[in-house]
């Protein structure tokens, strides 16, 4: 059962060594953890635990005021993917938010050649807005 955790001292340095394909569409979390300290009153990190197994990581952009959440990235270390752990938090994404009654919408950006991801977040009710963002697809699904 995929479950999203505050980030420790343990899952610190264990999302800084994940492994991405090299052919990887995400920021290294570092990168990502940095930037998460860097806007920390609206980036919100998590570490993505499935049956006690560090799989991943996301980090959500959150707007109070407007009403909006974005993913701002998402990603499974290499020996992680192709297991369903994607749709799997997607679907615990939208129901949290769904139900957390504080947003309108959530929305992220994808790269138009990142195939997987796109079919990924299709398959989960985000659709398209028409608008291009540093040369990603914005993607938003309505709450």
């Amino acid at each position: 059962m995929i479950e999203f955790k505050d980030i420790n001292q343990e899952t610190f340095y264990q999302l800084i060594d994940m492994k991405l394909p090299q052919e990887s569409y995400c920021a290294p979390n570092v990168y990502s953890l940095a930037e998460a300290w860097l806007y920390k009153e609206n980036a919100k990190p998590y570490a993505i635990f499935n049956d006690h197994i560090l799989v991943g990581f996301i980090m959500f952009d959150v707007d109070y005021n407007e009403r909006e959440i974005g993913i701002w990235r998402m990603m499974f270390a290499l020996e992680h993917q192709n297991k369903g752990y994607g749709y799997e938090t997607l679907k615990k994404v939208i129901y949290e938010i769904k139900n957390s009654k504080k947003f309108d919408y959530i929305y992220l950006f994808c790269s138009p050649f990142n195939k997987r991801a796109l079919h990924l977040y299709k398959k989960t009710g985000f659709y398209k807005t028409g608008e291009i963002e540093d040369d990603e697809l914005v993607m938003r699904y309505d709450l």
